[in-house]
């Protein structure tokens, strides 16, 4: 059984191979600006609000976690073909053909640990998508309930407006009083009004929102390793 690229390196240079910074995922943190864009929707004091820094911080949570869990999976193949990169360095450039088995053989455990870690980063980011939708129809739903919410108030609003309207359309006794209370209901029916149309932009956009966030937290690692190629690396002289 032929020796990893790992144990290789170790066993001829007595050297561990040393990821880059990204890859050593302590716990990766996520949606730096995400609960600052939502929490402009809710009052951030109301119930509601608690409510939404609660969920956010449990969603965010769950996504932090998978996206540690996926890093540390990949970077175990990411090592391996870190190193064999490394010793196609070490080996340099063929400079006679007898040396050509052995290019051979350093340049075909590249391409093979290119592969496992493409595959690998794949696979990750269809694991990390998963948790991602879960999360994303969390949110929806509670932007959805607010949303229907206001809604519900608006049309109890309007049908208020329009019932104090006929009562008082054969008193014109009462014409300042339903003038005042006329401008009362406009200004709280703009209000829930300007509300609504907040709530489905954040609906409208909440997928893109949280989707983004969370795959710049692993551009560097996962994303790129899924777009990488899996040919071997040019060594020049």
């Amino acid at each position: 059984m032929r020796a990893s690229a790992i144990e290789t390196m170790q066993s001829f240079y007595g050297e561990e191979i040393s990821l880059e910074r990204d890859w050593k995922a302590a716990e990766k943190q996520v949606w730096t600006q995400l609960p600052s864009i939502l929490e402009m929707v809710v009052d951030t004091s109301s119930d509601l609000g608690r409510e939404l820094r609660e969920l956010l911080a449990q969603s965010g949570s769950v996504v932090s976690t998978a996206l540690t869990e996926e890093i540390q999976r990949v970077s175990v193949p990411q090592a391996e073909q870190e190193a064999s990169i490394e010793l196609r360095r070490r080996f340099g450039v063929v400079k006679t053909p007898l040396a050509f088995p052995v290019f051979i053989d350093l340049a075909r455990d590249e391409v093979v640990a290119r592969t496992v870690v493409k595959s690998e980063a794949i696979r990750s980011q269809g694991a990390i998508d998963g948790e991602v939708s879960q999360v994303v129809n969390t949110l929806q739903l509670f932007f959805a309930d607010r949303l229907n919410a206001v809604l519900e108030e608006q049309q109890a609003h309007e049908f208020a407006l329009a019932e104090s309207i006929k009562a008082s359309s054969d008193f014109e006794v009462l014409g300042p009083v339903m003038d005042d209370a006329t401008a009362q209901f406009d200004s709280k029916l703009e209000t829930l009004s300007e509300e609504a149309m907040v709530l489905e932009q954040v609906l409208f956009n909440l997928d893109s929102l949280i989707r983004v966030e969370t795959y710049q937290a692993v551009e560097s690692t996962i994303m790129s390793a899924a777009r990488q190629n899996t040919t071997f690396t040019r060594i020049t002289a």
